[in-house]
């Protein structure tokens, strides 16, 4: 378990056996929330029991990046009792109640203020981004969206992602996968070269 901060606990994934992220979890004195549950369920038990063994307040929240598999396969062994927020489009995809955030949103865990931040993106539709302290918990909304060789590329939501992020105060992102962090600085100079030149196939 990686301690970014005293409200702040990473649990890395294990990408080099198939697409499989960080789970995240954000703690305030009156409840904890989970960014992403991955697809692992050893993974999710092994977060879960952290929370409980170092008394922490109980997850109350988990946030969904996006839709895909990697991010909510372990949705069906969720305990009851914890609200999911996601957007629209993540929504469609679960079939278990959830809460849609329709705008950005603050959300106070306890004396803990983290912000949910609704991004465009060129990887998948509906992407949400978490902002607790310096970090910005991009998930995947930084990557492209590719099927073998090929990459989806829209220009106008190139230029989206640069002026949301822009936006954004942040220091450090925070990628779901085994990508390195970056400073805003790194980030900005990704997407300015991606929203007025093209591809630039080289973000990890």
């Amino acid at each position: 378990m990686e301690k970014l901060s005293d409200h702040i606990f990473v649990l890395p994934g294990h990408d080099s056996q198939g697409p499989n992220l960080k789970i995240v979890l954000l703690t305030g004195k009156e409840s904890s929330l989970l960014i992403d549950v991955s697809n692992d369920p050893k993974q999710l038990d092994e977060m879960l029991a952290f929370c409980k063994n170092e008394g922490l307040s109980a997850v109350k929240f988990v946030v969904l990046t996006h839709f895909h598999d990697d991010h909510i396969g372990n949705l069906i062994y969720l305990p009851s009792g914890i609200e999911i927020l996601a957007s629209k489009n993540t929504a469609r995809y679960i079939n278990r109640p959830v809460t849609i955030l329709e705008k950005d949103t603050i959300l106070d865990l306890g004396g803990y203020a983290i912000s949910l931040i609704l991004v465009p993106s060129l990887h998948a539709k509906g992407c949400l981004d978490v902002l607790a302290e310096n970090y910005l918990f991009v998930g995947d909304s930084l990557y492209y969206r590719q099927s073998g060789s090929s990459y989806y590329y829209n220009p106008q939501i190139a230029y989206e992602m640069e002026k949301k992020v822009e936006s954004i105060p942040f220091g450090i992102a925070v990628s779901a996968h085994d990508s390195p962090n970056h400073t805003k600085a790194e980030v900005m100079d990704y997407l300015t070269r991606l929203a007025h030149n093209g591809i630039q196939n080289d973000w990890e």
